[in-house]
């Protein structure tokens, strides 16, 4: 009952729409979604990424500043 009414719909050009559609989907939508993503994550991570890379640069110092008082020292 359902099936030839949408045999010819599909007949009628409606698979075309849906055809642009998707296409309109995989090519514009989904790439904005995916920076959306990227963006939104990038910003929650940013701060502790921030923290992170103090820490190694602080923690970077501090051990070049301990080996030269050790090599000061003897």
């Amino acid at each position: 009952m359902f099936l030839p009414a949408l045999l010819k719909a599909l007949e009628a050009g409606v698979g075309a729409i849906v055809t642009v559609l998707a296409c309109i989907l995989g090519i514009c939508i989904l790439p904005a979604f995916a920076m959306w993503f990227f963006g939104f994550v990038y910003w929650f991570v940013k701060p502790y990424l921030r923290a992170w890379h103090i820490n190694h640069i602080r923690n970077n110092r501090l051990l070049k500043e301990a080996a030269d008082r050790g090599k000061m020292g003897s």
